[in-house]
């Protein structure tokens, strides 16, 4: 079933605020779904294949609720690509299969500041044609079994004769609170390449990473590299590393990469932002035209930079505008202070939950003279 699609030259259209569900999604056998004969697998929104590209279409600030695939972006017809789309700040909870596909053809495609929780696959891009696709900063929960398939944040694997290239992941957070989830893996080799992976999380309950096949043309740096399991860390090519340091010399990937707890707020309830004592603080790297706003030494690994401070101020006739770094799904306060002594900080309206990573934020009567603002992380409480 499909709420929305997209056909042959359906350009420039912007799909926002909308809310899809298809409860009851736990009611849905997985085989009978894939082998029923009637496309169940549309998803909230889906581009049909078609030899005319699709050129700009933005889906932007839905909420995506129990579907078998919460939405598939890619054409599958090689001559008639996806386009030049955004698909961003978009929320997608329990699919039981792929969150977000774009298994077919595209072009220039960022997929970015979503949040997906609750999912056999997060992201599928298999098979991801011609490129360039951009994944960058979107939180990637609680990835689980769904029947006798085993879940991960990433899929590669397909059956297709098209290929997988120039996919880009920068500044996501993977993480799962499931049993024996890995945080990454590649399974069989499907004609992948040019898969460039920077400034991640990949934190899962199993291997931290696993690769099935020995061919494996990737590039994997400055990422972090986490798993609960004490009892193994990595496999690649089906041979065990039992350190990160076995994995790197056995992979030749990840020579400046980390594996430290990441040290999240509050995994469990699935905040995600970093403690201020994490290691993953100013521990990226540069990418240029990606995160060179970042504050501090370096940037941030994952989804967000930790620091507070105010990404642009600016002042007009409604008053003092400002935006900020965060972490969609945290809770934060801004507040205002004249002579910034502990006890004059005045909260600026109610706590709030943001729905981007930079929100701008007004203070529509500051004070005459100066004014200071900082704006205050609200964690939560001991349990």
């Amino acid at each position: 079933m499909v709420a929305i699609s997209l056909k042959r030259t359906a350009d420039f259209n912007t799909i926002q605020h909308c809310t899809f569900d298809d409860s009851p999604l736990q009611e849905w056998n997985w085989e009978a779904v894939k082998t029923g004969g009637v496309s169940y697998e549309g998803g909230a929104v889906t581009v049909y294949a078609s030899n005319l590209a699709n050129k700009g279409n933005v889906i932007r600030f839905n909420t995506i609720r129990n579907q078998f695939d919460g939405a598939n972006l890619y054409s599958g017809n090689l001559d008639g690509p996806t386009q030049n789309m955004d698909f961003h700040d978009n929320d997608i909870t329990d699919c039981r299969d792929d969150a977000i596909e774009t298994d077919g053809a595209g072009s220039n495609v960022r997929i970015y500041r979503n949040r997906l929780e609750g999912f056999l696959t997060g992201i599928s891009v298999a098979p991801c044609a011609i490129g360039t696709t951009y994944i960058m900063r979107n939180i990637l929960l609680d990835w689980h079994d769904v029947d006798d398939y085993g879940g991960y944040p990433f899929k590669f694997n397909v059956n297709s004769s098209l290929p997988i290239r120039w996919v880009y992941l920068y500044h996501n957070t993977c993480h799962t609170n499931h049993a024996a989830q890995n945080g990454f893996l590649f399974k069989g080799y499907s004609n992948w390449s040019d898969i460039v992976s920077r400034n991640n999380i990949d934190s899962g309950t199993r291997y931290a990473m696993e690769s099935w096949s020995e061919t494996n043309p990737v590039s994997f740096d400055f990422d972090n590299l986490f798993t609960t399991d004490s009892a193994r860390f990595a496999a690649w090519g089906r041979v065990n590393a039992g350190s990160f340091e076995a994995f790197q010399s056995l992979s030749n990937q990840e020579t400046n990469g980390l594996s430290i707890d990441p040290h999240f707020v509050d995994s469990p309830n699935g905040i995600l932002t970093l403690r201020p004592n994490s290691p993953l603080i100013d521990a990226g790297v540069r990418i240029p035209g990606v995160n060179e706003n970042f504050l501090g030494e370096s940037p941030d690994i994952g989804v967000s930079e930790f620091a507070l401070s105010p990404q642009t101020i600016s002042i007009s006739e409604e008053g003092i505008l400002t935006s900020w770094f965060v972490t969609p799904g945290s809770t934060y306060q801004l507040e205002r202070s004249t002579d910034l002594k502990p006890r004059t900080w005045l909260a600026l309206g109610e706590p709030f939950v943001p729905l981007e990573i930079s929100p701008p934020l007004l203070d529509p009567s500051p004070p005459d003279g100066k004014a200071f603002y900082r704006l205050v992380q609200l964690l939560p409480t001991s349990r």
